[in-house]
């Protein structure tokens, strides 16, 4: 690094949320890594996949919570500046915004990782019970209305169960 190369951060009021998130990033991530690089994967991942985030409903989808205490500041290293402009820019495009204010870059790019790392999760979840009938169901379904939550998939195939077993009574 040349002594001319200033190291540059994100910095934000420490909040519970923010700090919840980077706790479930971490959580997820399981690579031990620090935030500085759960932020730029999390920021990799936001430009990457960026057509196929559901921006309309990302914030009602991901809530956490940090219990622990807060510190009196907070502070991310940036580690790619470009990426980070170009996340800025992708922000500014689709809530056509000026300004896109640190907290809520933090929120919207965690977000969209933590969903993504879910469904990863998710995917194990499934695909270490390939020959259970109910967990093929499951990952169709899934698959067919891209939907990553175990438990609200379960409600939906037995809801279609149920209609599909009221339709064949109603055939006799």
């Amino acid at each position: 690094m040349d002594k001319e190369e200033k190291i540059l951060y994100l910095s934000a009021k420490p909040s519970s949320e923010i700090f919840g998130l980077f706790q479930e990033a971490e959580r997820l991530d399981a690579d031990g890594l620090a935030r500085a690089e759960i932020f730029e994967r999390a920021e990799r991942y936001f430009i990457e996949n960026f057509k196929k985030i559901d921006f309309q409903n990302l914030s009602k989808r991901i809530k956490t919570n940090y219990d622990g205490e807060l510190p009196s500041s907070f502070k991310v290293r940036i580690n790619n500046l470009e990426m980070d402009e170009q996340v800025n820019d992708l922000i500014r495009d689709v809530y056509k915004i000026n300004r896109v204010m640190t907290p809520f870059k933090l929120k919207l790019v965690l977000k969209a990782y933590i969903e993504h790392l879910k469904g990863v999760e998710c995917k194990k979840e499934f695909s270490s019970e390939l020959n259970n009938v109910d967990s093929l169901k499951v990952k169709a379904i899934s698959l067919i209305i891209d939907i990553d939550d175990v438990n609200n998939l379960l409600l939906i195939i037995d809801k279609l169960e149920k209609l599909r077993n009221r339709q064949d009574n109603e055939e006799f």
